[in-house]
């Protein structure tokens, strides 16, 4: 029989998602924190071919928590909410136009007069907003170690402080560590929860996970 704790805490998950859906998430799902992949191949990735967000970005490898440490913390969680966002209308550079040099369409930046860069940006702040909202929730609700996970490297600014210049973040409360620098396996984590995301032509979807015990 399901404790009082139990029910109160299924009840905060039910309405996370609820007002995720009313902020703009175009899927929401409650998975335990056992379900989340982790993979070290995942932070390879960002390193081959070198991600413009490597040794940059403060939310990014190798300025976030190592594999290890973050394998460690999530293992003292329960549970997690997994965000989905859709409304990303653009391609992702690989697939733009036929090209397949994905260094070329970076270079470029701008496909049939939209920024690409841009878009993503756009996408990534309102999951941001998102994240930031279902935390401040959890943190009313007295669930103090809740905790908003994003995707890709931040873009909040055009560009980062940087480690080396000893600045601190211009955002701190919104920026939000990248779930892949910290070995998520997005792709899988998500089949895992029945979410299909999409990368096809002219569409893609932004992915955001909140930690929460």
């Amino acid at each position: 029989m399901a404790s009082k704790y139990d029910k109160k805490f299924d009840s905060l998950l039910k309405n996370l998602c609820n007002c995720a859906h009313d902020l703009g998430a175009s899927e929401t799902v409650v998975i335990s924190a056992r379900d989340i992949v982790l993979d070290e191949r995942v932070i390879l990735k960002c390193m081959v071919p070198m991600c413009a967000n490597y040794g940059v970005n403060l939310t990014c490898p190798p300025n976030s928590i190592s594999f290890d440490d973050f394998k460690r913390i999530l293992g003292k969680y329960r549970s997690a909410i997994l965000l989905k966002i859709s409304d990303v209308s653009n391609s992702k550079p690989e697939e733009m136009k036929g090209q397949n040099i994905l260094s070329e369409i970076w270079k470029s930046n701008t496909i049939d007069g939209m920024d690409y860069l841009q878009a993503l940006r756009r996408g990534q702040e309102k999951l941001y907003s998102i994240i930031e909202r279902i935390e401040s929730l959890c943190l009313q609700k007295g669930y103090n170690f809740a905790a908003g996970l994003s995707a890709g490297g931040c873009s909040l600014c055009d560009e980062c402080v940087g480690k080396s210049s000893g600045l601190p973040c211009r955002h701190p409360f919104k920026a939000r560590p990248s779930m892949e620098g910290l070995g998520i396996d997005v792709m899988a984590t998500a089949s895992k929860a029945g979410i299909q995301l999409e990368f096809n032509q002219g569409t893609s979807s932004w992915v955001g996970l909140v930690l929460i015990d």
